[in-house]
């Protein structure tokens, strides 16, 4: 009974160290859920807009989540006031959830707010125009841009309220608890049937 309360004992803390060690070189590949639909997707977003890529140009203030600034001539604007051109940041790598726009390409763009600036990523329903007729279809025609929005520090006003993005690592913390909550219900079963078997 003792060795297998310490074999629990050691595998609760080389967990709890494992989840909580620091990870200065780390690279984590991005990991999305399915996006909402395109109503929810619109709700959630300081930003939907239509339009063509006109440039993309590194940013070095952007940090490494945000290091590449993509311009548009803006077509059609269901979100936000958006001026005839914007600029919005993104990753330059898919990795870490870039989007991977092509000069010259129309998109059916849904921008968030981040740190101050609009970006946009993989996780959201950022599309080829062609690939969004349904979004389209869902959402109206659009209006016509409108002379707000021009670069990516100039964020619309929010309408719903900022999402937690404390950088806290939910997913490895709740497997954290799952395994040691796991272990600890094994480590009860086999007590008590190692108790039942011995009277």
């Amino acid at each position: 009974m003792a060795r297998l309360l310490n074999l629990m004992l050691i595998a609760v803390v080389a967990v709890t160290a494992a989840l909580f060690a620091p990870h200065p070189g780390a690279a984590y590949a991005c990991s999305c859920i399915a996006p909402p639909p395109p109503g929810d997707a619109l709700e959630q977003s300081q930003a939907v807009f239509s339009g063509t890529v006109l440039s993309i140009d590194p940013v070095a203030a952007g940090g490494p989540e945000l290091s590449r600034e993509v311009t548009f001539e803006v077509d059609s604007v269901w979100k936000g006031p958006i001026g005839p051109q914007i600029g919005l940041l993104t990753s330059e790598s898919s990795a870490s959830c870039g989007y991977d726009f092509a000069l010259g390409q129309s998109y059916m763009v849904y921008a968030y707010e981040q740190d101050g600036t609009l970006a946009t990523g993989l996780c959201t329903r950022t599309a080829p125009l062609d690939a969004a007729a349904g979004d389209v279809e869902l959402l109206g025609p659009g209006e016509a841009p409108n002379g707000g929005v021009v670069g990516p520090n100039d964020v619309p006003p929010s309408e719903t309220p900022a999402e937690d993005d404390s950088g806290f690592p939910w997913i490895p913390v709740t497997l954290g608890v799952v395994v040691i909550g796991a272990l600890v219900i094994g480590g009860g079963i086999v007590s008590v049937r190692r108790n039942a078997a011995s009277k």
